[in-house]
């Protein structure tokens, strides 16, 4: 990496299949291999981001506060270690609001609050911010913009997505669909 050198090891790729397989079954020991994994790729990022969020799914669905602050940590790396990302779906904003929705789980709202407000990109996290903020933390007041900001642009690509499957129908004279 620092002679400008991308390595490409396929074991990585393995060993997050192997994960990622286990995780799926919600086997335990896809804990355990993402710690082993961890400990072999500490700067990987997406050895970091992946186990971020096994640890995420298995903390917040069995509410075990330990996973989820070993998540948020992992996040916080990842973040480090955005720069190796090759996922156009990752980046800096997704993995805010992934540490957001984790403060959210355990308790901390104005911490998850605060990081979704400061990563509202083009509204992304306005339904979110007006749902915790009325739902959560009964400040309706403050929800009302983020909450109309939120179903404005829900309704935008609605709207969107219905004009595009016009076209696509029409197109191919599917005039049934």
């Amino acid at each position: 990496v620092l002679l400008g050198y991308r390595v490409k090891d396929k074991r990585i790729e393995t060993i997050l299949n192997n994960i990622r397989n286990l995780a799926t079954t919600f086997d335990p020991k896809a804990i355990n291999e993402a710690e082993k994994a961890l400990v072999k790729y500490p700067n990987s990022f997406m050895m970091v981001y992946e186990c971020a969020e096994i640890y995420s799914v298995y903390g917040m669905s069995s509410n075990n506060r330990s996973l989820m602050n070993k998540s948020l940590e992992l996040f916080e790396k990842a973040n480090m270690l955005i720069s190796q990302n090759t996922n156009p779906r990752i980046s800096t904003v997704t993995i805010q609001g992934n540490i957001a929705y984790l403060y959210f789980s355990l308790g901390e709202f104005e911490k998850g609050l605060e990081k979704l407000k400061e990563n509202n990109a083009d509204s992304m996290y306005s339904t979110e911010i007006g749902a915790y903020l009325s739902i959560q933390m009964n400040r309706t007041d403050e929800a009302a913009p983020f909450l109309s900001e939120g179903m404005v642009k829900a309704f935008s690509e609605l709207v969107t997505a219905i004009t595009g499957y016009i076209f696509v129908y029409c197109s191919n004279k599917n005039w049934n669909k």
